[in-house]
C-alpha cells in the first residue's frame, strides 16, 4: 500500500510543475480591432554563407480581421500547444504573388491556404503577429531552394506603451554601454 500511495504523490507533484501560459488581456479585442491591413512582403531565401540566394520580392497580402472559413494551414499559436495564446486564425488574401528572375525570366511564387494571428503571453512587452502559407511547389534559383511546404513569418507586435518602455531600455542599456 505504502507504494500505491508513494506513486499517486509522485504524479501529483510532478503535475504540479504542468502550468497554462495566461494570454494578454484583451487580445482578442485587439484582433478584432484592427483594420484590414496591406502588407508587402519580401523574401531572401538561402543558406548563410552561400552565394546563392533566391530574392522573392512584391508579394502583397491584405489581413482582415474576419476569421478564417476555409482550408488554411495550421498555425503556430491556435494549433500549437498553448493556443489560448492565440486572438484567433484570421483572413489573408494574397492580393499579388511575390516574384523572383531566374535565367528564364520573371517567375511568379504561389502561395495558398494563407491566414495569420497574434499570440502574445500575458506580462510580457511584445508579441507576435503570425503569417502562414503553404508554398504548393518547389522554387529554384541556381542553389538557393523553397521546398514546398508550409512557410510562417513572424513580425513583433507592440503597444504604444509596451514600444515606449522598450525604447527606454534600450536607450539606457546604449548610453551603460558607451
Amino acid at each position: 500500500m505504502k507504494f500505491v500511495l508513494f506513486t499517486m504523490m509522485l504524479a501529483s507533484a510532478a503535475e504540479a510543475f504542468i502550468f497554462e501560459p495566461n494570454v494578454k488581456v484583451g487580445l482578442k479585442a485587439i484582433a478584432d480591432a484592427q483594420p484590414t491591413q496591406q502588407v508587402a512582403i519580401n523574401l531572401e531565401i538561402g543558406q548563410e554563407g552561400a552565394e546563392s540566394r533566391l530574392a522573392i520580392t512584391g508579394m502583397t497580402v491584405d489581413l482582415h480581421n474576419d476569421q478564417a472559413d476555409y482550408e488554411h494551414v495550421a498555425m503556430p499559436g491556435k494549433n500549437g500547444p498553448h493556443p489560448n495564446l492565440s486572438s484567433g486564425i484570421r483572413k489573408l488574401n494574397l492580393v499579388k504573388e511575390g516574384q523572383f528572375i531566374s535565367l528564364t525570366g520573371a517567375k511568379g511564387v504561389k502561395a495558398i491556404k494563407g491566414c495569420w494571428e497574434m499570440v502574445w503571453k500575458k506580462d510580457v512587452p511584445a508579441g507576435a503577429l503570425l503569417c502562414g502559407f503553404e508554398i504548393p511547389e518547389e522554387y529554384r534559383r541556381n542553389d538557393a531552394t523553397l521546398p514546398p511546404g508550409r512557410i510562417y513569418l513572424s513580425f513583433p507586435i507592440w503597444t504604444k506603451e509596451s514600444l515606449a518602455y522598450a525604447r527606454e531600455q534600450k536607450k539606457r542599456i546604449l548610453e551603460t554601454a558607451a
